[in-house]
C-alpha cells in the first residue's frame, strides 16, 4: 500500500462515508460454487452516493505482474489525498479471458477492501454471531428469545433486511 504524505482527511471522510454505507447485496450467481456473492455493480452501487457525498472517488486500473493479473485501486479525496494498493491474482491458463476473470474479481474485492464494506450476508452473519457470544448472557428476551443486535451495532439496512425476513416468514405461516 501507498498513500500521500497525509491521509488525515481522507480518513475523516471515509469515516463519514462508511457510516453511511450498508454492505454490497450478494446478487449473483456462481452455479459452479452454488453460492451468492456481490458482483462489482453491487459494490459500486453500495458506495457510490456515500463516497459522492464526502468528496471520495476512486479508479481502477489493470495490471499484470510476474504472471499475476490484477488491479490497482486508488482511493482519492478532494483535498488531494490519496491511498492506493495493489491485488494481484495467479490465473489458471495464460489467456485473456483468465486474466479478465481475475481483473474482474480484484476490481470487486480491491474496491470492496478500500471502502471497508463487507457483502451484507458476511455483515449480516458476523455481526449476529458476534453479538450472540459476545452477550450471551443479557441477549435474551424475558421468554428466553434472542433479540437483535441494537441498531447502533447492525446499522439501518440491517435491520431493515432483517425485519422483512421476520415479516417473511410470518406470512408463510
Amino acid at each position: 500500500m501507498n498513500k500521500s504524505e497525509s491521509i488525515k482527511e481522507l480518513a475523516t471522510a471515509l469515516n463519514k462515508a462508511q457510516d453511511a454505507m450498508g454492505g454490497a447485496v450478494k446478487d449473483a450467481k456462481n452455479p459452479f460454487f452454488k453460492s451468492s456473492y456481490a458482483n462489482l455493480s453491487s459494490v459500486v452501487e453500495a458506495i457510490k452516493q456515500p463516497f459522492a457525498d464526502n468528496g471520495l472517488s476512486y479508479s481502477q486500473f489493470p495490471l499484470t505482474e510476474d504472471g499475476l493479473a490484477g488491479v490497482e485501486t486508488i482511493l482519492m479525496h478532494i483535498s488531494g489525498e490519496w491511498i492506493e494498493s495493489k491485488l494481484l491474482l495467479p490465473t489458471t491458463k495464460k489467456d485473456p479471458q483468465a486474466a479478465g476473470s481475475a481483473i474482474t474479481y480484484c476490481r470487486r474485492y480491491g474496491l470492496q477492501a478500500v471502502a471497508g464494506i463487507p457483502s451484507e450476508d458476511d455483515m449480516e452473519e458476523w455481526i449476529t454471531e458476534w453479538y450472540m457470544e459476545s452477550f450471551e448472557e443479557i441477549n435474551s428476551g424475558k421468554d428466553g428469545t434472542p433479540r437483535a443486535p441494537p441498531m447502533w451495532l447492525a446499522g439501518r439496512r440491517w435491520y431493515d433486511r432483517r425485519q422483512q425476513k421476520i415479516d417473511e416468514a410470518e406470512s408463510l405461516e
